[in-house]
């Protein structure tokens, strides 16, 4: 079983992950406009 640190982590790590997509989806749409 995992302790709650490393739990937190990975929650931490997903989140990042997701908003690091999230902008790249952003820049992407932004450049398909111009």
């Amino acid at each position: 079983m995992k302790n709650d640190l490393e739990h937190d982590v990975d929650e931490w790590l997903r989140f990042v992950e997701m908003d690091i997509v999230v902008d790249w989806c952003k820049e992407q749409i932004k450049t398909s406009k111009s």
